[in-house]
C-alpha cells in the first residue's frame, strides 16, 4: 500500500517531499509542559498517555 500522509513534528526542521501531503505537527506547548514539570520536580509520564476519548 503507498503512503497517504507523511506526519511529523517541527522538533527540527522540516523540507517538503515531493509525492507526500505532509503534516507538521507542533510540539511547543508539549515541550513547554515537560520543561515545567521537571523544573518543579512533578512526573511527566502523563503527558504521553493517549485519551481513549480523543479522535484520531
Amino acid at each position: 500500500s503507498q503512503i497517504e500522509e507523511l506526519i511529523t513534528t517541527n522538533s527540527t526542521p522540516v523540507r517538503p517531499v515531493e509525492g507526500f501531503k505532509t503534516t507538521v505537527l507542533c510540539i511547543s506547548e508539549l515541550l513547554g509542559e515537560g520543561i515545567k514539570r521537571i523544573h518543579n520536580d512533578e512526573s511527566v509520564s502523563s503527558l504521553f498517555k493517549i485519551d481513549s476519548n480523543s479522535k484520531k
